[in-house]
């Protein structure tokens, strides 16, 4: 049981790096013009039975995807829409 608990550890661990590195790579490029928000999408590993019940197995990182606001969203479908314009005329 304790190599099953050393593997929960480990892999919380890995998940909670993942997390911090993503928030440092937040933090350092805030400021740049057209930057996004990076944020890190977490599960639970699938959990084994025991006699007792269903025992956890850690988490896994999914995906680490990016998260737009609707108003960079909005300014950049605007420029596009006008250079599109201005190619046209």
């Amino acid at each position: 049981m304790s190599g099953t608990l050393y593997k929960v550890e480990v892999s919380g661990m890995q998940s909670a790096q993942v997390g911090l590195t993503t928030t440092g790579n937040n933090l350092a490029n805030v400021n740049p013009a057209g930057y996004t928000r990076q944020q890190v999408v977490q599960s639970a590993s699938t959990p084994v039975f025991s006699g007792a019940g269903f025992v956890g197995t850690g988490a896994n990182v999914e995906t680490v995807r990016r998260v737009y606001t609707g108003v960079l969203s909005n300014q950049a479908i605007t420029k596009i829409m006008a250079k599109s314009l201005f190619d046209f005329l």
